[in-house]
Formats: C-alpha cells, sequence, structure tokens
C-alpha cells in the first residue's frame, strides 16, 4: 500500500549552488575582465557570466567553482 506523500518543509534555494565551470566560453575566458577591459562588464565581471546567472536564477555561484575531470585512467 502506497503511503500519501506528506509536505514536512521547504528546501531553500540557497542550499543550493552551481559550479561557474558549465557556463559556455565564459567561464574559460575569464569571469574578471577588470575595470579597464575592452570586453562588456559589471563592476569588473563579464556581463556575459552575470547574464547566465539571471537567465538561469542561480542563489549562489561557487567561485572558483572547483574542478572537473578532462580524463581518467
Amino acid at each position: 500500500m502506497r503511503r500519501p506523500h506528506v509536505l514536512i518543509g521547504t528546501i531553500s534555494p540557497n542550499i543550493y549552488g552551481h559550479f561557474t565551470e558549465n557556463l559556455g566560453g565564459v567561464i574559460f575566458d575569464d569571469l574578471w575582465v577588470g575595470e579597464h577591459s575592452p570586453v562588456r562588464k559589471v563592476n569588473g565581471l563579464r556581463k556575459a557570466f552575470l547574464e547566465h546567472m539571471r537567465v538561469i536564477k542561480a542563489p549562489l555561484v561557487r567561485l572558483p567553482g572547483g574542478y572537473f575531470a578532462d580524463g581518467y585512467d
């Protein structure tokens, strides 16, 4: 017999974060470009990165985001 689902609370979206490696080209081209860079930026951060964050509604971003393996032997 299946038991009904019981709501016992709400998980805060701030618990979950995003690694920055998987946001297209903006990671490998650097997030911080500095105030004097010709790249589109907001306070020294690459504007494309900020636009990606708004689209996915990231509550927080881990920067640096950690590492991922290109290969494993």
